[in-house]
């Protein structure tokens, strides 16, 4: 294509604009010629778009951003960002300047997702609804969810369930890692040493329940790790959840009172692999799953005490053996028994709503 130069007209301000329009367009119209406003790009990690970037394609093999570059430098144009592969990592869309409908950030969360967005001049506004975001059923019996997410390093865990309740730092050093996840920016991080948190009180076992999340060990030596408790301060323990033996063929166990609930006594599960661990009680049975796959089942005689216990994760005032690993979505659903059969363990975090 020809390339188009305006030509300068001389006489009053009038010709000055005209001129300046003109050179605008002639920009766009030699932009058009050079193929730079369709170029994209492929990208497996963080990136940051050039102003020239039109199509963005996200492959991600872990939890990625994507940075969209300021609005008021993007005046009339789109961009889209597609998601190429179908992994579980978050792809996080954000700009360094300006709003993307009048959030901080937009995500890609699903399978070969794709956002549009285009610019004002001063924010970015999405062109699609993008993929429906999955939602809970029983999410309002959700009593605790913690992603996990947050910065290396961190202590502040946030309960993403409608109770938003205050979790904070029980014993030891328990941190959010960027090095262990499952889902999202990071993971709990529990070394040992004591290292639990605490949800406080409030919480109520005594009817039909879930406890659910992702477990990976760093040592599977040590039995008796716990992953989580309810206790009576320095004395009793009353309901907790833990390693059972030594070695790979490690097994999860839950008590009830010091008395045995569930117990699934060896299952093979080896350092440095992701696990999703759920216990369930439904009526007068409680039963225990391991990757979706009903281990083991129990008759549960005895009731969790009164809700004036704190809720730990990662350790117990009385058994004696922290858990030594990282933990992720944790979540606890009060009054309804999710799981009673072998189920397909979930492929993204759950769900917020």
């Amino acid at each position: 294509m020809r390339r188009v130069t305006p030509q300068p007209i001389i006489g009053n301000d009038l010709s000055a604009s005209l001129l300046d329009r003109f050179r605008e367009y002639s920009v766009a119209l030699n932009q058009c010629a050079d193929h730079r406003l369709s170029e994209f790009v492929s990208i497996t990690g963080t990136y940051t778009a050039g102003e020239n970037d039109h199509v963005i394609e996200c492959a991600p093999s872990g939890a990625m951003t994507v940075t969209l570059p300021a609005a008021s430098v993007m005046r009339n144009k789109r961009i889209v960002i597609k998601r190429t592969n179908n992994t579980t990592h978050t792809v996080t869309i954000q700009s360094s300047s300006g709003n993307i409908d009048g959030a901080a950030s937009v995500t890609l969360t699903t399978a070969h997702q794709s956002r549009e967005v285009f610019s004002d001049g001063a924010n970015w506004w999405l062109l699609d609804t993008g993929a429906t975001a999955p939602t809970d059923p029983y999410f309002a019996n959700v009593q605790l969810l913690l992603h996990f997410d947050g910065t290396n390093g961190s202590t502040s865990f946030i309960d993403s369930s409608s109770a938003a309740r205050t979790v904070s730092v029980y014993s030891g050093s328990p941190v959010l890692t960027t090095s262990n996840l499952k889902f999202g920016s990071a993971g709990g991080s529990f070394p040992g040493s004591s290292a639990a948190i605490t949800a406080g009180t409030g919480l109520d076992f005594t009817g039909d329940f879930t406890i659910d999340c992702w477990l990976r060990y760093s040592n599977e030596t040590t039995a008796g790790q716990v992953l989580w408790s309810m206790s009576g301060g320095t004395s009793t323990t009353y309901f907790y959840c833990v390693k059972t033996n030594n070695g790979t063929n490690s097994g999860i166990g839950v008590a009830c009172m010091n008395t045995t609930t569930v117990n699934t006594l060896t299952y093979p599960m080896t350092a440095g692999t992701w696990y999703h661990i759920s216990f369930v009680r439904s009526g007068s049975t409680g039963y225990v799953f391991i990757d979706g796959v009903l281990i083991q089942s129990n008759a549960v005689s005895t009731d969790v005490p009164a809700t004036s216990r704190e809720f730990l994760i990662g350790d117990n005032t009385t058994v004696g053996n922290e858990l030594v690993g990282q933990i992720d979505d944790l979540r606890v659903t009060i009054g309804t028994a999710r799981y009673t059969a072998t189920f397909t363990v979930p492929t993204e975090a759950y769900p917020d709503a």
